[in-house]
């Protein structure tokens, strides 16, 4: 049986002010993290901004958190910003929190103050 990423993890994407808006609805894990990393990767390699919306994800583990900081490498070795739009309580709040993501990608609580982050 093979595995199908899309039964655990969607993603949409959608555009505003220049910067790619990338929302994740379901599972970030070892099984889904590496096809958001192939789908986000590109933008940020042309030197792109990108905001990823973690409002709808119900479980990230440590692949999921990762990738993230995988992301954010990337997007600083080509010149491009990333910025993690993330709720403030739940799993993934607490996750970001305890690991200390904050410390390398900035995240914001709206995608108002995340446009502002990726733009300054």
């Amino acid at each position: 049986m093979n595995f199908d990423p899309t039964r655990h993890l969607t993603t949409e994407s959608s555009q505003q002010n220049g910067v790619v808006i990338f929302t994740l609805n379901g599972e970030c894990d070892m099984h889904t993290a590496p096809y958001v990393r192939l789908e986000v990767s590109p933008i940020l390699q042309a030197a792109g901004s990108v905001v990823i919306d973690l409002h709808n994800v119900t479980f990230m583990d440590s692949a999921g958190y990762g990738m993230l900081v995988g992301l954010a490498r990337i997007a600083t070795d080509n010149g491009g910003k990333m910025c993690i739009l993330a709720p403030t309580t739940g799993i993934v709040a607490s996750g970001l929190k305890v690991l200390q993501v904050g410390d390398w990608i900035p995240i914001a609580n709206t995608l108002e103050d995340a446009l502002t982050r990726i733009k300054d």
